[in-house]
Parts: structure tokens; C-alpha cells; sequence
């Protein structure tokens, strides 16, 4: 055989490899194709699939960044105070940009009784929202909603006053989403809070659910929350909310979600904490319902009657902050509960700061007030842990909160303890007999308070005193424990060593005592005095004439 026979031979041979190789290529991503498709109703399977053979070169597909030129990065910046978010990167997205699926596999194999579950009515409040947003948000809710589960989509207009969002939305609107989309507009500036409460009066499903206007709905993502629903009624349920990039408008992985659970601190915000062993032990699958103390915000679903049932929102918050907990808080209180769905997902742009202003003095104390009418009604005896932390809410008018403290007697509400020790449950329960309050200074340096800096764990500092809680609200109780910013307490394990803040938990190593102004902190366990050196705290033999050894709070009760 000579060498061009041989030439042949081999380019026929790697010629019949490459068409093998392709082959097994173009069956995987087609099994993957088919696969994400699964979930999406028949009549709009042909749709997608169209569109996805599309959608190679379309900026954001696929949930992935946008990459603009240098000269749309500088028209980026300079339009970013209009809505705290890239609005050139935003208009390049398509409105129906396809995005990965982002749940869990379990969850696609999942069956859905469709034909039993309430029909859903979804939100959206707005104000001055950027087009492209607001109409991705309406898109993807309708795109990836199966029909037969959607009752109607409901844009709620919150006095803006962009023309856009005018006579070009509502003629919008009218020419798309087969009349299922509507819009309905506020007489007057609402607020976030009170929006959604004006909202619902037009619902004309049996389940709720409330979207952000800059969110997007993933494969999905209804079903689960509506089965939910329909098990239990007097459940309030949230999806798991990746994040979308406000500069790139990628999505952020979202699996950390799966692990969390929403919870509070007294001064009424809400963090997330890993999921705690005794709610974890109640899930049989990585995919069953996480039971959460606490919603993160205002992404959430519920049926209708049970809305009503607990008032909606207070109408007395303002704009925006506190409402999430306050619902949460009733939802237990008051015979429901509150769990995230891990099978349902929906991106939502988080944006650093409000684009907007309120009618009143900002945000910050739209927020205080708000945060002391959820004390005033739901806290009971514990209200007082509020008060340390934010001393200036007691300056603030809350307006007149009658009406919420009647409908928290007619609906039996439990009291609020409750809710820490079978709700929250990893909260140690701050003792409500204090014998000193609102900060802690040593003789040596009268003028330098006790402080967290910003932390809950680690060595004990001062720093100059402020005056306004927070980070500096130490405490005495009637049980020997100096706690500040209510959970945290100072603790020490053996003598002449550092003291330390961490979580208040009752052991003997966190009581103290102390007889009054000026005089020593000893601790129970060694008899040695809490001593001030340089900005950190150790504990020392005790001495009589020790500047450093005594101890004043700022009062005394």
C-alpha cells in the first residue's frame, strides 16, 4: 500500500470520528434542550423552543452579563441615579431572555395536581421603574406561568410621574399578554406598603402572589408555591430569590438559599441564619419546604382570605421596611406560619440604595417608624429591647395604632415570647428584668462606652460613647448578665484571661455583679474584676483602688 493510500485511508477514518463525535454531542444537548422544556406547558413548548434557536447572540441570555462599550458604560453611570441599576445594560436584555433552570433536579421530577390548586392573582407595585424591568418582570411572569394556574397580572402604579410609564405603558399593555395583564394606578403617593394593600382590593383570584418590579420568573417556578397554598391555607410562602446583578444583569447562583432561613434581631431587621437542626430534622428531601420565623421581603405568595383575614399590611407603616416582619410575625402568632420553597425560584435586583423620595423626612425614618409600631403591637413585654437598641424611636409620631392592637385581641393572638422559643427557637430569650441600661463606662475613661464594634463574637472593646444605642446598648439583667445590642453577652471561661462577646446562651460564665455606679464588675464563676486596659477588657484580680475595675452604667433603674 503506498503513502497516498494510506493518506486516504486516515482522512476517511478521522472523517467518520468526527461525524460519531458530533453526533454524541448534538444527542446530549438535545436531551438537555428537551429536558428544561418538561415543565413548560404544551402550548407554549414551541414558543420556547423557537426562541432558545434564537438566542445565541442576544445580550443577557441565559441569565449571563451584559457587556457594554466604554462609551455605554459612561451613559450607564451617568443615568445610574434614576433607578440605582445599569438601565443601558437593562434595555439590551431581551424582554423573554432565556435563563437557565435553576432548580434542584428532584424538583423537575416533581407532579403537580394543577387542576386542584387556586388560580393566582400576581402584584407588582411600581413607582418611576425603569421600562425594561418592569416589562421583563410582567414577561417572565406571564412567559413562564402556566396558563390554566394565571388569573391575572396586576401592575400597580404608585403615582409615577415618568411619561414613560404614562399613555405608552397602558398602550402597551392593551396590544400584549392577551388581556392578562392590567394596570391600575394610586390617586396619590402611596408607598411600597400601602400600594400593596391598594393593590389586592383588585384581585379577583383566590391566592396572591406579590412581585418587585425588577424581578424575573424562572421555569417553574408557580406550581410549587401554589401547592403549598393549597396544602396549607394559612401559609405564607416565599421563593428562593437569586440575585440579578444591578451592573451586568447576570444572575447570581442561588444554592446558599437552600440552606437558610429568615429570622430577626430587636432592632426589627431581618437576617438569614443556617437553616437550625430542629427545623432541619422535618424536611425528609433537600427539596421539602424550609419552615422560616421570617420572610426576607416583598416577593411572597398567600391565599386571599388569609390576607384579609390578618388586616393586610399595616396601612400606618410608611413606604417601605418592617412590613415582611410584621406579617411574618402575625402569620405565627395568629394560628399560620411561614416557609421558603426551594422548588420555586425568582431572580430579583437588589439595589444598594432607594431611587426615590418619600414625601416625608427619608427612608431611614420611614423604617423607625414603622419599626416602632411592630414593637408597640407585637412585641409585648419585649418592646423594651427595641427602645435600647434605637433610643431616638421614642421621639418619632407612630401615628394611632388602635385598630392593630383590636384585631390582635380578636384574632387570639399568641404573645410574642412564644414566638422565640417555638418559633425561633435558637434565640436565648433576653431577660425583661433590667437593673441598669443604655451603656456601660469604666471610671478610667468616663467618656468611652462598651461597644460591639459591629460584631456579636470576639473580644470586648471601647470606644467613644454616642449616645444612641445600637452597637453600644449594654444592659444589666436581673439574672448577672451585661448584654448588648440585646443577644450578645460578655462571658469569660477561666481567671486572668480575656473577656469575650458571645450569644447569650445562660451559662455561669456570663453572670456578673455589680452593686451600683463606680463600683467593680466581678465575675460570679472567678471572683476576678472585669478590667479596662488599653481598648479591650480582661478579668483580674480585684483591687479596691483600681480606677480601672469600676464601672458605671449610664442608668440606673
Amino acid at each position: 500500500m503506498n503513502t497516498i493510500q494510506l493518506k486516504k485511508i486516515n482522512v476517511l477514518i478521522l472523517g467518520v470520528f468526527w461525524v460519531f463525535t458530533c453526533f454524541l454531542i448534538y444527542g446530549k444537548i438535545s436531551s438537555r434542550f428537551q429536558k428544561s422544556l418538561n415543565d413548560l406547558s404544551s402550548e407554549k413548548q414551541n414558543v420556547e423552543i423557537n426562541r432558545r434557536k434564537e438566542a445565541s447572540d442576544r445580550p443577557g441570555d441565559m441569565g449571563y452579563a451584559v457587556h457594554l462599550t466604554r462609551e455605554e458604560e459612561e451613559e450607564a453611570q451617568k443615568l445610574w441615579n434614576l433607578n440605582e441599576f445599569n438601565m443601558v445594560a437593562a434595555a439590551k436584555v431581551p424582554l423573554d431572555r432565556t435563563l437557565p433552570d435553576f432548580r434542584h433536579e428532584k424538583c423537575k421530577n416533581v407532579y403537580y395536581p394543577q387542576d386542584t390548586f387556586p388560580k393566582a392573582s400576581i402584584i407588582v407595585i411600581f413607582h418611576n421603574e425603569e421600562w425594561y424591568t418592569l416589562l421583563r418582570t410582567a414577561t417572565s411572569c406571564f412567559n413562564r406561568s402556566p396558563s390554566n394556574l394565571l388569573e391575572e397580572i396586576i401592575l400597580v402604579d404608585d403615582f409615577s410621574d415618568r411619561d414613560h410609564l404614562k399613555e405608552p405603558l397602558q398602550n402597551y399593555l392593551d396590544t400584549h399578554f392577551n388581556g392578562k395583564v392590567r394596570l391600575v394606578r394610586t390617586p396619590s403617593r402611596h408607598g411600597l406598603i400601602r400600594a400593596k394593600n391598594y393593590g389586592s382590593r383588585f384581585a379577583t383570584g383566590p391566592a396572591l402572589i406579590f412581585l418587585d418590579s425588577h424581578c424575573e420568573c424562572t421555569e417553574g417556578w408557580l406550581p410549587p408555591l401554589l401547592n403549598a397554598l393549597k396544602k396549607n391555607p394559612k401559609t405564607i410562602v416565599q421563593p428562593v430569590i437569586p440575585g440579578i446583578d444591578g451592573k451586568t444583569l447576570s444572575f447570581r447562583n442561588s444554592e446558599k438559599s437552600l440552606n437558610s432561613q429568615g429570622t430577626f434581631e430587636f432592632s426589627l431587621l431581618f437576617y438569614w441564619r443556617n437553616i437550625i437542626p430542629e427545623d432541619q430534622k422535618l424536611r425528609k428531601s433537600e427539596i421539602d419546604h424550609i419552615r422560616s420565623p421570617t420572610l426576607a421581603g416583598g416577593l411572597f405568595g398567600l391565599m386571599k382570605d388569609w390576607w384579609e383575614y390578618l388586616g393586610r399590611y399595616d396601612d400606618g407603616m410608611e413606604l417601605w421596611g418592617g412590613e415582611n416582619l410584621e406579617l411574618s410575625f402575625k402569620s405565627w402568632l395568629c394560628g399560620g406560619m411561614v416557609e421558603y420553597i426551594p422548588c420555586s425560584h425568582v431572580g430579583h435586583i437588589y439595589r444598594g440604595k432607594h431611587p426615590y423620595k418619600w414625601y416625608k423626612a427619608g427612608p431611614d425614618r420611614a423604617f423607625t417608624v414603622n419599626a416602632r409600631r411592630l414593637a408597640e403591637v407585637w412585641l409585648d413585654e419585649y418592646k423594651k429591647f427595641f427602645y435600647m437598641i434605637a433610643p431616638d424611636a421614642h421621639t418619632l409620631d407612630m401615628g394611632d395604632i388602635s385598630d392593630r392592637l383590636e384585631l390582635k385581641k380578636r384574632l387570639n393572638c399568641k404573645p410574642f415570647k412564644w414566638f422565640i422559643t417555638d418559633v425561633v427557637k435558637d434565640m436565648y430569650p433576653p431577660t425583661t428584668e433590667i437593673l441598669a441600661e443604655a451603656g456601660l463606662s469604666p471610671e478610667s475613661q468616663p467618656r468611652s462606652c462598651l461597644d460591639t464594634m459591629g460584631k456579636k463574637n470576639g473580644p470586648a472593646k471601647v470606644f467613644g460613647c454616642h449616645g444612641q444605642g445600637g452597637n453600644q446598648a449594654a444592659v444589666f439583667t436581673g439574672k448577672g448578665e451585661i448584654s448588648i445590642n440585646i443577644d450578645a453577652c460578655l462571658e469569660t471561661v477561666s481567671k486572668d484571661t480575656g473577656v469575650y462577646l458571645t450569644k447569650c446562651n445562660g451559662n455561669p460564665n456570663q453572670f456578673w455583679t455589680h452593686e451600683g455606679p463606680n463600683t467593680p464588675i466581678v465575675h460570679q464563676k472567678t471572683g476576678q474584676c472585669l478590667t479596662f486596659e488599653s481598648d479591650s477588657l480582661k478579668l483580674k484580680d480585684c483591687s479596691a483602688d483600681e480606677l480601672s475595675q469600676k464601672w458605671s452604667f449610664k442608668k440606673y433603674l
